[in-house]
Protein backbone atom coordinates (compact mmCIF):
# COMPACT_ATOMS: atom_id res chain seq x y z
CA UNK A 1 0.00 0.00 0.00
CA UNK A 2 0.89 3.32 -1.08
CA UNK A 3 1.51 6.17 1.68
CA UNK A 4 -1.62 6.47 3.63
CA UNK A 5 -3.06 9.49 6.09
CA UNK A 6 -2.48 8.80 9.85
CA UNK A 7 -6.24 8.62 10.69
CA UNK A 8 -6.51 5.51 8.00
CA UNK A 9 -3.75 3.21 9.71
CA UNK A 10 -5.72 0.87 11.35
CA UNK A 11 -7.94 0.72 8.73
CA UNK A 12 -5.29 0.01 6.33
CA UNK A 13 -3.51 -2.56 8.70
CA UNK A 14 -6.94 -4.14 8.71
CA UNK A 15 -6.94 -4.44 4.59
CA UNK A 16 -3.30 -5.33 4.27
CA UNK A 17 -3.37 -7.81 6.87
CA UNK A 18 -6.24 -9.49 4.88
CA UNK A 19 -4.29 -9.33 1.83
CA UNK A 20 -1.07 -10.84 3.46
CA UNK A 21 -3.91 -13.69 4.73
CA UNK A 22 -5.32 -14.32 1.20
CA UNK A 23 -2.20 -12.99 -0.92
CA UNK A 24 -1.66 -17.05 -2.64
CA UNK A 25 -5.11 -16.80 -4.02
CA UNK A 26 -4.78 -12.99 -5.22
CA UNK A 27 -3.25 -13.38 -8.93
CA UNK A 28 -3.77 -11.27 -12.28
CA UNK A 29 -3.86 -14.41 -14.04
CA UNK A 30 -6.84 -14.20 -16.03
CA UNK A 31 -6.65 -18.08 -16.82
CA UNK A 32 -6.42 -19.41 -14.05
CA UNK A 33 -9.15 -19.60 -10.99
CA UNK A 34 -8.00 -20.41 -7.68
CA UNK A 35 -10.09 -22.63 -4.74
CA UNK A 36 -10.71 -20.87 -1.64
CA UNK A 37 -11.88 -23.02 1.02
CA UNK A 38 -13.04 -20.45 4.33
CA UNK A 39 -16.65 -20.85 3.98
CA UNK A 40 -18.75 -23.87 4.04
CA UNK A 41 -22.13 -23.12 2.71
CA UNK A 42 -25.53 -25.19 2.92
CA UNK A 43 -28.38 -24.84 1.40
CA UNK A 44 -31.94 -24.81 3.30
CA UNK A 45 -33.83 -27.32 1.65
CA UNK A 46 -36.54 -28.68 4.45
CA UNK A 47 -37.33 -31.35 3.58
CA UNK A 48 -37.41 -31.61 -0.08
CA UNK A 49 -36.19 -34.51 -1.91
CA UNK A 50 -33.48 -33.82 -4.13
CA UNK A 51 -33.97 -32.03 -7.79
CA UNK A 52 -32.04 -33.26 -11.05
CA UNK A 53 -32.97 -32.43 -14.63
CA UNK A 54 -31.73 -33.90 -17.76
CA UNK A 55 -28.80 -31.68 -19.59
CA UNK A 56 -30.54 -29.02 -22.02
CA UNK A 57 -29.74 -30.41 -25.88
CA UNK A 58 -26.06 -29.50 -27.02
CA UNK A 59 -24.08 -29.20 -30.31
CA UNK A 60 -21.06 -30.94 -31.09
CA UNK A 61 -19.18 -27.62 -30.75
CA UNK A 62 -20.77 -26.74 -27.72
CA UNK A 63 -20.22 -30.55 -26.04
CA UNK A 64 -15.96 -29.79 -26.89
CA UNK A 65 -16.57 -26.71 -25.06
CA UNK A 66 -18.73 -27.99 -22.10
CA UNK A 67 -15.75 -30.75 -22.16
CA UNK A 68 -12.73 -28.10 -22.15
CA UNK A 69 -14.93 -26.05 -19.25
CA UNK A 70 -15.17 -28.84 -16.79
CA UNK A 71 -11.83 -30.16 -17.52
CA UNK A 72 -10.05 -26.43 -16.54
CA UNK A 73 -12.55 -26.39 -13.50
CA UNK A 74 -11.76 -30.05 -12.34
CA UNK A 75 -7.92 -29.13 -12.72
CA UNK A 76 -8.69 -25.94 -10.75
CA UNK A 77 -9.94 -27.43 -8.19
CA UNK A 78 -13.14 -25.25 -8.51
CA UNK A 79 -15.25 -28.22 -8.74
CA UNK A 80 -15.00 -32.01 -7.95
CA UNK A 81 -16.73 -35.38 -9.14
CA UNK A 82 -19.22 -35.70 -7.33
CA UNK A 83 -22.38 -39.14 -6.74
CA UNK A 84 -24.87 -36.49 -5.12
CA UNK A 85 -29.06 -37.16 -6.63
CA UNK A 86 -28.94 -33.04 -6.81
CA UNK A 87 -28.24 -32.39 -10.49
CA UNK A 88 -28.50 -29.08 -12.39
CA UNK A 89 -28.16 -28.37 -15.84
CA UNK A 90 -24.98 -25.94 -17.91
CA UNK A 91 -26.55 -23.37 -20.71
CA UNK A 92 -23.81 -22.34 -22.65
CA UNK A 93 -24.44 -18.59 -23.63
CA UNK A 94 -22.81 -17.59 -26.71
CA UNK A 95 -21.28 -13.98 -25.83
CA UNK A 96 -20.38 -11.30 -28.42
CA UNK A 97 -16.95 -12.12 -28.66
CA UNK A 98 -17.96 -15.65 -30.08
CA UNK A 99 -16.71 -17.42 -26.85
CA UNK A 100 -19.16 -19.05 -24.44
CA UNK A 101 -20.47 -17.85 -20.77
CA UNK A 102 -20.83 -21.65 -18.45
CA UNK A 103 -24.41 -21.24 -16.41
CA UNK A 104 -25.82 -23.59 -13.94
CA UNK A 105 -29.44 -23.68 -14.61
CA UNK A 106 -30.65 -23.38 -10.68
CA UNK A 107 -34.11 -23.19 -11.18
CA UNK A 108 -35.25 -25.94 -9.86
CA UNK A 109 -33.29 -26.39 -6.57
CA UNK A 110 -34.22 -22.09 -5.91
CA UNK A 111 -37.83 -23.27 -5.79
CA UNK A 112 -37.26 -25.04 -3.05
CA UNK A 113 -34.88 -23.64 -1.21
CA UNK A 114 -36.15 -21.88 2.41
CA UNK A 115 -36.11 -18.09 1.81
CA UNK A 116 -34.39 -16.33 3.73
CA UNK A 117 -35.46 -14.36 6.63
CA UNK A 118 -33.54 -11.35 6.14
CA UNK A 119 -33.89 -10.14 2.60
CA UNK A 120 -31.62 -7.71 0.92
CA UNK A 121 -31.51 -4.10 1.34
CA UNK A 122 -32.92 -1.87 -1.55
CA UNK A 123 -30.71 0.21 -3.77
CA UNK A 124 -31.99 2.82 -2.27
CA UNK A 125 -31.15 1.31 1.40
CA UNK A 126 -27.51 0.33 0.20
CA UNK A 127 -26.82 4.04 -0.90
CA UNK A 128 -28.23 5.69 1.83
CA UNK A 129 -25.67 3.37 4.39
CA UNK A 130 -23.20 5.39 1.71
CA UNK A 131 -23.61 8.54 2.86
CA UNK A 132 -21.33 10.64 5.01
CA UNK A 133 -18.41 8.46 4.44
CA UNK A 134 -15.12 9.48 2.21
CA UNK A 135 -13.44 5.98 1.15
CA UNK A 136 -15.02 3.46 -0.87
CA UNK A 137 -13.42 0.15 -2.36
CA UNK A 138 -14.51 -2.00 -5.04
CA UNK A 139 -13.76 -5.71 -5.76
CA UNK A 140 -13.61 -7.28 -8.85
CA UNK A 141 -14.12 -11.12 -8.77
CA UNK A 142 -13.34 -13.14 -12.06
CA UNK A 143 -16.25 -16.35 -12.89
CA UNK A 144 -18.28 -15.26 -9.53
Amino acid sequence: MTSTNSELKPQANEVNAVIDKLTEHITNNQDRLDFLDILHHTIPTADARPTSARPFYKTPQQRDVLHKEVEKLLHDNVIRGSTSPWASPVILKKKPDGTYRFIVDFRRLNAITKKDAYPQLTTEELLNRLAGHRFFTKLDLKSG
